[in-house]
């Protein structure tokens, strides 16, 4: 291996060395480490803040470090802290929105703000990601990834507002997910509460 790609101040090693801690602490859930995979996002996040400090204008590594507050605001709700899990999901949606107002045709950009829109919550940022997932997953007929986050986007909606007509489509999105064979393990939590309508 070259010198380069083993010094720890080396941009493409450290971003290589964030996505490594970002896949374990969406891993170690699903085995029960919840310890684990908050020191695996906070590691992920430490990188990421340093790759984007020193290069300001790079688009994909701000997308990534919002993408390490998204995690750690999910893991914080797991892990019962929602003050702590606000702050993180605050900061994704500021990054991830700058970055859609920037280019407002890249649908990685759209995909982790919707997200962070969703796990945030509330009445107006729910309709804000249904919006934004209504207008990619129809553009974007055969994207799980955007079927699944328009589900959700119902599904969160439906939490403030018309819930019976939210519930629906979020159910039959889901099942035309199962009934072709798009549904991962990783949207159990969502299926299970939307096909119990709670």
């Amino acid at each position: 291996m070259p010198k380069a790609a083993r010094d720890s101040r080396n941009p493409p090693w450290r971003r290589a060395l964030a996505w490594s801690h970002h896949k374990l602490a969406g891993a170690l859930p699903f085995a029960g480490d919840l310890p684990g995979a908050l020191a695996a996002a906070r590691e992920s996040q430490a990188l990421r803040q340093d790759l984007v400090a020193g290069a300001p204008d790079h688009a994909g590594q701000k997308n990534e470090l919002a993408l390490s507050e998204l995690v750690l605001g999910r893991l914080e709700l797991r892990a019962g802290r929602p003050a702590v899990a606000e702050g993180h999901l605050d900061r994704a949606i500021e990054l991830a929105r700058e970055l859609v107002e920037t280019d407002d045709d890249n649908v990685e950009w759209k995909e982790t703000l919707v997200g962070a829109l969703i796990d945030r919550g509330g009445a107006a940022g729910g309709r804000e990601a249904l919006e934004l997932a209504t207008e990619t997953a129809t553009a974007l007929p055969e994207s799980q990834v955007w079927q699944v986050l328009l589900a959700d986007a119902h599904w969160e909606v439906a939490q403030h507002e018309d819930r019976a007509a939210h519930v629906r489509a979020a159910r039959d999105l889901l099942a035309d997910l199962e009934r072709t064979g798009r549904l991962g393990f990783e949207q159990r939590e969502l299926v299970r509460a939307v096909r119990g309508g709670r």
